[in-house]
């Protein structure tokens, strides 16, 4: 159900998916397993973006009974593409983050790639317009798959929790903030506003968007006239999906993030994240310089959070397990 708190605007523009019927969900696999089974579900598109069709892929774990359900949003890198040659899915990390600590899973896979190719967004249509109907995309084929999982007879659907890492921490806030079915939610590395997220990010994928956006291919601009660009050329066309944020529910949100030097998702912007919707409990990630020195990537302090994961997995059982 669309949140009841939301303003009159924002209902209307996230409401069409409400009074619809579900559509018609095909079953591709039926993995068992000693305790519990596996299903591959694939659901059509809800909201396409220049005509194409991207199906939502769902993985759901079951043992058989009723069970807490998590929904998991992708990272951007990390999209899962169905083989329909070989009937084979591929999984990414999140999927074994979570299956390590639930007994039921949940998830919407291909996130963005109505609109990426792995090297910048939007394969064709670098427009405001089209970002905006990309966002809304991917928040009601999150709604859409969450409908669904919710008509299976082994979900709880008094226990829905939602899961976002990176990107998914992103699109999962904003389905949060609009879904009043979600109980409690485990944000990872998400920031607020939308608008600086995009023009102060290091990812290549994001800047290269942006840049294309904008009309420059001088990736060499200061963040002062990156953020002047930004409110000329983008800001309209976030609007919607940054607005949601605040409708959050207070004290529902574990929040994990990186206390310095995260260029992906800037730091500062997950300090207003956390501002913004008060989370009930929050873990700090401490950046370490030296560990930069072992591996190029763990430079960023975004994927220095790879490293305490045996951790976040604790401290999100601990979280999801409360009453």
């Amino acid at each position: 159900m669309i949140r009841e708190t939301l303003p009159n605007n924002l209902k209307e523009y996230y409401g069409e998916l409400e009074g619809k019927e579900l559509p018609e969900v095909e079953v591709l696999q039926v993995k068992n397993f000693l305790l519990f089974k596996i299903y591959l579900y694939r659901l059509p598109d809800m909201y396409k973006v220049n005509g194409k069709d991207n199906p939502i892929y769902v993985y759901y774990f079951s043992v058989g009974k009723k069970r807490p359900t998590v929904q998991v949003t992708d990272i951007l890198g990390g999209t899962m593409k169905y083989d329909e040659v070989k009937k084979k899915a591929n999984t990414n990390y999140p999927i074994a983050f979570i299956n390590a600590i639930v007994c039921v899973l949940f998830k919407r896979w291909n996130a963005f790639t109505v609109c990426t190719d792995n090297k910048g967004m939007f394969n064709d249509g670098d427009t405001p317009e089209n970002f905006q109907l990309s966002l809304k995309n991917v928040v009601y084929n999150n709604l859409q798959t969450l409908r669904f999982i919710k008509t299976l007879p082994t979900t709880d659907t008094e226990h829905i929790y939602s899961i976002g890492v990176s990107l998914g921490a992103l699109v999962m806030s904003g389905v949060y903030g609009i879904e009043d079915s979600y109980k409690k939610a485990v944000i990872i590395l998400c920031g607020y506003p939308l608008v600086d997220i995009i023009v102060t990010s290091g990812e290549g994928m994001v800047l290269h968007f942006y840049y294309r956006m904008v009309g420059l291919s001088d990736t060499n601009l200061d963040i002062e006239l990156r953020e002047k660009l930004a409110q000329e050329h983008i800001k309209e066309a976030i609007q919607n999906s940054n607005e949601v944020y605040k409708y959050i529910p207070k004290n529902t949100i574990l929040q994990i993030s990186v206390d310095m030097n995260d260029t992906s998702i800037y730091s500062n912007t997950q300090d207003n994240f956390a501002k913004l919707v008060e989370p009930k409990e929050r873990v700090i990630i401490y950046y370490r310089e030296w560990l930069g020195k072992i591996h190029k990537i763990f430079q960023n302090g975004h994927y220095q959070t790879l490293l305490y994961y045996p951790y976040l997995m604790y401290r999100t059982i601990k979280f999801l397990s409360k009453n």
